[in-house]
């Protein structure tokens, strides 16, 4: 999984915390070993801005995990400078939509056998201020970093969607989006809206 790793290590999961920086990430499992009392929290390299790293992480996982029940894809970045991945793509729609759409992809025959088992996408309240600029999709033409993060959340929100739709029905698997910031940046996301809905209208 990709985030939200306490409480679920806190009901006695076992836990892969997937993450690009290891020192960080093993940090922070220590921590959440000693809190919980869980000794199964793990770490693994896992970068979302490289399609590279994203299959060789589903490749290592696969061969040696049988069963995932819960896929949270909670990393990303916000408010980048204009950069691309390694693959090309504008920072914010390749971190936060497509390396978590790839992710899920390569894991979902897994989460299949393993059902019942969930996807979690966390998306923000700032995909209000988004739109999918299929023109100019990696920001070449014209750039803006706030509205790059709201166009990547509003991807976040379309692609759950449509995963939901797709596995209805199916067996006890379930797609779920919700904004794990619709508290906490409430009034960031008002912000964006107030400031980007004219730009938005002229493009």
């Amino acid at each position: 999984m990709s985030g939200g790793s306490e409480p679920c290590s806190a009901r006695g999961a076992r836990v892969i915390i997937a993450c690009r920086d290891t020192a960080k990430a093993e940090a922070a499992a220590s921590e959440i070993r000693a809190e919980t009392g869980n000794q199964q929290v793990i770490v693994k390299k896992l970068d979302l801005a490289d399609t590279k790293s994203i299959r060789e992480f589903a490749e290592e996982f696969l061969g040696e995990e049988k069963e995932l029940h819960i896929l949270i894809n909670n990393a990303g970045v916000m408010l980048c400078p204009y950069s691309k991945t390694a693959d090309g793509f504008e920072m914010h729609l390749g971190v936060n939509h497509l390396g978590h759409f790839l992710l899920t992809f390569l894991l979902l025959e897994r989460l299949k056998q393993s059902a019942p088992a969930r996807i979690v996408n966390v998306s923000s309240l700032a995909h209000h201020g988004g739109r999918i600029r299929f023109h100019d999709l990696h920001g070449e033409k014209s750039y803006n970093r706030g509205l790059a993060y709201c166009h990547s959340k509003l991807a976040n929100v379309l692609f759950t969607r449509e995963l939901a739709r797709r596995l209805q029905g199916k067996s006890q698997r379930q797609a779920e989006c919700f904004s794990a910031w619709l508290f906490e940046h409430r009034g960031w996301g008002k912000w964006i809206e107030e400031r980007s809905g004219n730009w938005l209208c002229r493009n």
